[in-house]
């Protein structure tokens, strides 16, 4: 099951206006809206799971879900021990964590999130990102999973610079490089 970050408001609602693919934000900027919704995120979770002194693992999806789960590691590291990791180097003994949460910075169908649970192999497995696609909601129906938001949109990313026909500008695209706002965006 998908929860949803529970308050959308005020800082939140304009975070979350800069992440959308037709927003023209590119670069530091994005990465700090990222930061900042990953962070609120794991206070919720951290709030949700009642969490404290608990040794937790952050697997972050490289490259999009970098800004995100920091934000999300340092939100969850006000009461807990948190480490680090990273899916290019996921060989971790994951047994050692009370949970792992798996962060990325966009998920749609979900296939690459499922095939990093069968590495990570433990229980208390939580996904963690900024938007899901609604499409694919009812894949993560076993899941313990979080979202800042549900979009009804589902864009393959690339390397294109407006969204249409059900494609639109790559994440780490726009995170990693403020390039970006060269580009006239529609």
């Amino acid at each position: 099951m998908v929860k949803v970050l529970a308050d959308i408001s005020g800082e939140i609602k304009e975070q979350i206006g800069k992440c959308l693919s037709s927003s023209n934000v590119c670069g530091k900027d994005l990465r700090e809206a990222h930061y900042y919704l990953g962070k609120q995120l794991g206070l919720q979770i951290q709030s949700d799971k009642n969490l404290k002194s608990t040794n937790v693992g952050v697997l972050v999806m490289m490259r999009a879900g970098l800004p995100f789960g920091l934000g999300l590691a340092d939100g969850l590291e006000l009461s807990n021990n948190v480490d680090l990791l990273f899916s290019s180097s996921s060989d971790s003994d994951f047994t050692k964590y009370d949970y792992v949460i798996i962060a990325d910075a966009v998920i749609n169908t979900g296939k690459t999130i499922f095939e990093t649970i069968k590495r990570v192999d433990v229980a208390k497995v939580i996904v963690a990102t900024n938007v899901i696609s609604e499409k694919y909601l009812g894949n993560f129906d076993n899941l313990d999973t979080y979202s800042v938001r549900v979009s009804a949109n589902s864009f393959k990313g690339s390397n294109v610079k407006s969204v249409s026909n059900g494609r639109g500008p790559d994440t780490g695209d726009r995170l990693f490089s403020s390039s970006f706002y060269n580009y006239k965006f529609s």
